[in-house]
């Protein structure tokens, strides 16, 4: 039963957030920011490797 309840409350909250994550402005600073992230990361194993 609680599964369910969980469930049903989270349902609609992806809903919402699919609504809003599908906006081209929101998913153009989505991809800025995950590039910079895995840059970041990129440039952290650089460094860790060059030490």
């Amino acid at each position: 039963m609680l599964g369910v309840l969980w469930l049903g409350g989270v349902t609609p909250a992806v809903h919402r957030a699919r609504a809003v994550l599908q906006r081209p402005r929101v998913r153009r600073r989505l991809d800025q920011a995950t590039g910079g992230v895995l840059v970041a990361l990129g440039a952290a194993v650089g460094f860790e490797v060059a030490r």
